[in-house]
Formats: C-alpha cells, structure tokens, sequence
C-alpha cells in the first residue's frame, strides 16, 4: 500500500494534537533529507545519444549515477571516470565511434568517444526524492521514518520543543533501520590490501 500526502497529515494532526491543513512544504523537507541520507532511491533512466554529441544532461534529481551501459546486443558498460581521467584519455582523440568511458561533471554527462549514431545508454542511479509531495516514491516500509521525519518538520515550524525533542530520536532510529536494512539488501564490497 502506497504512502499518500493525505495519511502523513492525518498521523501528524493525531499524534500532534493540531489540525493543519497543508503541511507539504514539511513533507517534501522530510523526503529531500530521507534521500539525501542514503541511496534509497534508485532507478534506470534511458538517454538515446546523437552523433557528434558527448555532453548529455542527467535524469532529473540525480543523486548518484552507479552505472552506465550501452545496449548494444545486450547492456556493454561503459567506464565511469573521474573528470581528470576522462580528460586524459580523451585528450587530442576527436574521432567518433561507440562510447566506451563517461564521466560526470558540472551537472552534464560527457561520453567518450564522441558518438559516431545514435545509441540507447542505460543510466542506473540513485535519486532525490522530486519536489512533488502527491506521489510518495519511499515503499511502504518508510512509513513510520516518514511520518517521524514530518513530525519533527511540523514541530520545528510551530515551536513545539517538547514534541520536537520526543520525535527526533525516533526519527533517527527509524532512519538507522533504514539504513541497516539498506546495507543488508546491497553484497558487501571487496576490499583490495596492497600490502604484503
């Protein structure tokens, strides 16, 4: 069952005491730093490539980009460089051909090489929750981190400092569980010693 704008302001005018009316601006806060926290959000976005076209603007409330992949007779990655690894390598080579390597910088994605046609490029990612509080994009399971996070944004718009100091550290504790719950779901990374 989804999380709908209308059942935070109920839970938070009950466990308040008030009647507010509207309290998006409270809820959208809450979403914007629920995903800032952590890479719950994720997604694919598909951008299609133009020849002699490298610079493309990223899907809408990027966060973090955790893959890039060409279809091309199934998905081919391609490289995620950091901008001065990117400019190394492309620099002087201007000739088009099938991007192998991309980097992101100042808020466009830069493919190289350049595209010689058009190409379908995967783009797997983390986002932000986007501004509009109708659609709560969090699954049912941040129910309570939701309504914790809006409580403590409604308390600290009205003053209420006895609710406030009761409602952050349950937010805190629900965010935690996300969290974990987050690094349960994702395979552990492998660490690589150099040392003898």
């Amino acid at each position: 069952m989804t999380i709908t704008r209308e059942q935070i302001l109920n839970v938070v005018n009950k466990r308040l005491g008030r009647n507010e009316t509207n309290i998006d601006e409270q809820i959208r806060s809450t979403l914007k730093d629920i995903s800032d926290r952590a890479p719950f959000l994720e997604g694919k976005e598909q951008i299609t490539t133009e020849a002699d076209t490298k610079m493309y603007v990223p899907p809408d409330n990027l966060r973090t980009i955790t893959k890039i992949t060409l279809e091309e007779n199934g998905e081919r990655p391609i490289e995620i460089k950091g901008l001065n690894n990117y400019l190394r390598l492309s620099a002087g080579n201007t000739s088009p051909a099938r991007p192998r390597i991309a980097a992101y910088f100042n808020a466009m994605i830069w493919l190289f090489p350049t595209p010689d046609k058009e190409y379908t490029v995967n783009i797997y990612l983390s986002q932000y929750h986007p501004d509009d509080v109708t659609e709560i994009l969090f699954p049912p399971e941040f129910r309570e981190l939701i309504y914790q996070g809006t409580l403590c944004k409604v308390a600290e718009t009205y003053q209420l400092d006895n609710d406030l100091n009761r409602h952050i550290p349950l937010y805190e504790m629900e965010m935690e569980k996300r969290i974990n719950a987050l690094s349960r779901k994702r395979p552990p990374a492998i660490i690589r010693y150099w040392d003898l």
